[in-house]
């Protein structure tokens, strides 16, 4: 990061092009350049690779009224055309939604923009050609492709981290577009016991790139039971609620944050960890260094093996949460000295902080 004593949120008043005229997008713009397609069970609308999907909380009104929002927030927050902008993206997926505000921007005299786009769905070469055919379109360089947050952050150019680039190199949008639904409705709690945990997130295997680590413990009976729940995360369309989870994550200051289930066997579990984290806590304070997932993750291993080796069934895995990577991001860019736009779209309503 470039050191900084003063921090200036400020944005410039004037610039020489601040009576560029630009017409917003309309339904009739986008229904002349895409088709929809009738799925099992989603409806998509597609332009050559690019895509979105449209449903009762994401239609096609409320997309574009997101996209005009969007771009006239930025002209009118960000009135200097000629600064860097650098649009970070999370859950891109088809980059439809990302292609047009793009084509907003150029059109409003934007030349300096810079796409972050993440997706866990880019894993296994994912949307390739769809992220090839943005790359055209936004410039070659000028677009990198992250399956999440952590990847991103861990990406380096030229001895320099590409995130502290971004931050310091001018404004940065956060683009928060339709955010998993079962993440977001509270209203899925309803009927669950008390001594359960909400799991959730997309299970990988890179430690790398998670945010998150689970650990689930039942008897080998239940073996099955733990393995079809990470299955279940995995395909993305499942809500899973247990009472025998413990969630594990590491602050920004490099503390493990531990969340169980109220049951028993989430207590257990809870107490079962500490003195691997505390051991884990004793050396990287004895070396004057942070706790990251890697070594989190690592040390978490010979809690598994013990349990494995007592009789019981214990499961770890590594997952990436939408909601956590949303917080880092928002954590890491409002620690800097340049605005910072988060847009987002959520249920077909459009909000920005």
């Amino acid at each position: 990061m470039i050191p900084s004593t003063v921090k200036n949120r400020d944005l410039p008043t004037s610039a020489p092009q601040q009576d560029v005229k630009m017409a917003p997008l309309t339904v009739g713009d986008v229904l002349k350049m895409t088709r929809l397609e009738h799925g099992d069970p989603l409806k998509h609308r597609r332009m050559r690779h690019f895509s979105w999907v449209e449903n009762e909380c994401s239609s096609l009104k409320g997309r574009i009224d997101y996209i005009n929002k969007t771009t006239s927030r930025i002209i009118e927050s960000i009135p200097l055309r000629e600064s860097p902008v650098t649009l970070v993206s999370l859950g891109s997926g088809g980059l439809l939604t990302e292609y047009f505000i793009h084509q907003q921007l150029k059109k409003a005299g934007y030349r300096q923009l810079y796409w972050r786009v993440i997706d866990l769905d880019y894993q296994n070469s994912g949307y390739e050609q769809c992220r090839k055919d943005f790359k055209v379109e936004a410039g070659n360089e000028n677009v990198k492709a992250f399956t999440t947050e952590q990847a991103y952050f861990r990406k380096s150019i030229d001895h320099n981290f590409l995130s502290d680039n971004d931050k310091n190199q001018g404004a940065v949008v956060v683009l928060n577009v339709s955010p998993p639904r079962a993440i977001t409705d509270s209203s899925s709690t309803a009927g669950y016991d008390s001594d359960c945990i909400l799991i959730r997130g997309r299970p990988i295997e890179e430690a790398e790139k998670a945010n998150g680590i689970y650990l689930l413990m039942a008897s080998p009976a239940s073996k099955e039971d733990l393995l079809n729940v990470k299955k279940a995360l995995s395909e993305g369309d499942s809500i899973v609620y247990l009472d025998c989870a413990l969630n594990c994550s590491v602050n920004s200051s490099g503390k493990v944050v531990v969340i169980h289930s109220p049951s028993p066997t989430g207590r257990a579990l809870n107490e079962g960890i500490k003195p691997y984290v505390d051991k884990l806590e004793g050396v990287a304070n004895s070396v004057g260094r942070k706790i990251d997932l890697l070594n989190l993750n690592k040390s978490l291993e010979g809690f598994v093996d013990e349990m494995n080796s007592r009789g019981a069934f214990a499961l770890k895995f590594l997952v990436s949460d939408y909601d956590t990577s949303l917080d880092k991001l928002r954590e890491y860019f409002l620690d800097g000295n340049n605005p910072v736009i988060f847009a987002t779209f959520d249920n077909n309503e459009c909000s920005f902080t």
